[in-house]
């Protein structure tokens, strides 16, 4: 949930009930932030309730659906608690290149993704890069970012809006060709290489 997205899906409203959102806004996402860090399964879970219902009540429809799809599947849920934050570390430092060598990633694959209607498709490539409307990109959350602006535009004082490509990007399973997201390759990657 990238915090400038939802500033700007709430510009187009009068000045007090802005400033209002927006500091409901920053504190909502402060919260998020850190009990994604901290929080056990049954803290994480009712601390989104709490969120959610903040949110709806303060009319933050936007950041409300941007909440239930983060948290849409079992695996995100697998990383709040039991070491969660440890895990998150490590995940941070796996590149797709690391997915690719260990044969978790099959290159060339194709990923795709819908954003706000419009919908993205990309190439991993066997370097590890993501090749995006025929440009080139050393990560998918680059290239996920260059996606998100070509729909909402950059925020100010950035290239591209703040994205994370790992969950933006999704791939087609094999086994029934149900959409997951690339972020479910690199747990794998994670529970057979890191432990």
């Amino acid at each position: 949930m990238a915090l400038a997205a939802i500033q700007t899906s709430l510009a187009g409203m009068g000045a007090p009930w802005l400033r209002r959102k927006l500091r409901m806004t920053a504190y909502l996402s402060a919260v998020l932030s850190e009990m994604s860090r901290t929080a056990t399964r049954g803290e994480a879970r009712k601390a989104v309730s709490s969120v959610r219902y903040s949110a709806a009540r303060c009319h933050l429809l936007r950041f409300h659906v941007d909440i239930a799809e983060a948290l849409e599947t079992k695996e995100d849920w697998a990383m709040v608690g039991q070491g969660g934050a440890q895990k998150k570390k490590r995940a941070a430092k796996i590149t797709l290149t690391d997915l690719i060598g260990a044969g978790v990633v099959k290159a060339p694959m194709e990923i795709e993704s819908t954003y706000k209607g419009v919908q993205f498709r990309a190439t991993i490539q066997k370097d590890g890069k993501v090749r995006f409307e025929g440009e080139h990109y050393e990560s998918l959350s680059r290239s996920a970012g260059i996606a998100k602006r070509s729909v909402i535009g950059a925020p100010r004082g950035y290239e591209y809006p703040p994205t994370d490509g790992w969950i933006f990007w999704k791939f087609r399973d094999l086994g029934g060709g149900k959409l997951r997201r690339i972020d479910v390759l690199r747990q794998k990657y994670l529970d057979r290489h890191v432990g």
